[in-house]
């Protein structure tokens, strides 16, 4: 008889979940206002997203204030990734 062999069973290997929780706009305004906070550190430039897509959201316009995060998260490149997660975990507990 031959003997047999175990089938290999294929697991998936580990996957990172992140869980974000608020609204649209909470989140915006949270992702702008890090946005800001890097930019400020970068150069004295007084225009920030966040000052930016308030009236978008205001009026419903998500496309357009999320264009503008797009657009404005460029600087996050240079930011480091470790102040990210800081960053956002402190603005959420602004008040």
């Amino acid at each position: 008889m031959m003997e047999q062999k175990p089938s290999a069973i294929n697991m998936p290997g580990p996957t990172n979940t992140l869980l974000i929780e608020g609204s649209f706009e909470e989140l915006a305004d949270e992702l702008a206002h890090y946005i800001d906070d890097v930019r400020k550190k970068q150069s004295e430039d007084g225009a920030t997203i966040q000052a930016e897509i308030t009236p978008l959201l205001e009026q419903g316009q998500k496309d357009e204030a999320l264009k503008r995060l797009v657009t404005g998260s460029t600087v996050l490149n240079t930011a480091p990734e470790k102040g990210l997660s800081t960053g956002l975990s402190l603005s959420s507990n602004k008040s």
